[in-house]
């Protein structure tokens, strides 16, 4: 969840700029299978620390499969709903409150998913003892990296404001943008793995308590809709420094930041 979280930030903060070099006219999206065989290659590795047997094994495999069509209908949504966003901000005049109502329309449906992930989360917590559970937990938890904008990242706003021709004051309020993001990424990331490890911590017992998981789970959720709405609010209001024909330049690139749509 984090590197959505981080991949979401970006996108906002930068307005496009991120996507400095030439594509096509969509984005081709990472193949579906391939990044569900990756994330197998991950519980594998928590069910490897946790001295899993074979049948435990094959029980949660069952379970993560019977996510796999919601888990594809979910990312079809977050693909369409990143395209709505995008094509608000590249309007002459976006509307903060369109923005807004696309991003808790992602919150709902993530939200959804997320009630049915937890459901598989207590059938696996059964198959365990408390023990392989612990470690489980502690493979899962690792510690808390800090976030800095990558540094191809950085290149690619380079790119864009020589392109765009920006003066001092332009370039100054972009990086501030960038400073500051980065500061409320890491306050909201590192409130977020301090909750992860909690959930973690309950989901350990052997009687967990339901509601305070999913008092977590919505305190995590509802902390990412912050980030992204105050980090849109600062980048449509970043986006009006800007003339026209800079815009122009800038919502060129946004638009090829669209993910054609996964098969």
């Amino acid at each position: 969840m984090a590197r959505n979280i981080k991949l979401m930030g970006l996108l906002l903060l930068v307005c496009g700029f991120l996507q400095a070099c030439e594509s096509g006219e969509c984005r081709e999206p990472r193949d579906f299978n391939e990044r569900s065989k990756k994330f197998d290659e991950r519980i594998h590795g928590w069910l490897d620390a946790a001295d899993a047997y074979e049948m435990q094994r094959e029980n949660v495999f069952k379970e993560r499969e019977s996510l796999k069509p919601e888990r594809k209908k979910l990312v079809k949504f977050r693909e369409a709903t990143s395209s709505k966003i995008i094509d608000e901000l590249i309007l002459p005049d976006p509307k903060v409150p369109v923005v807004f109502a696309h991003i808790d329309d992602l919150q709902r449906v993530n939200m959804v998913y997320a009630w049915k992930l937890m459901d598989v989360t207590m059938n696996i917590h059964r198959m365990f003892t408390t023990e392989q559970r612990q470690k489980i937990k502690d493979a899962m938890h690792e510690p808390f990296e800090p976030f800095e904008t990558p540094f191809l990242a950085r290149r690619a706003i380079d790119y864009v404001l020589l392109k765009i021709d920006a003066d001092a004051p332009q370039k100054k309020k972009v990086w501030q943008m960038v400073e500051t993001t980065e500061s409320r990424a890491n306050i909201m990331l590192k409130a977020q793995h301090s909750n992860t490890g909690a959930i973690l911590t309950e989901w350990v017992k052997h009687k967990p308590e339901v509601s305070e998981i999913k008092g977590r789970v919505n305190k995590a959720s509802d902390s990412i809709v912050d980030f992204a709405k105050v980090t849109t609010k600062d980048a449509i209001s970043l986006s009006k420094d800007f003339k026209p024909e800079q815009r122009a330049f800038i919502n060129d690139r946004m638009r090829r930041m669209k993910v054609c749509p996964t098969k």
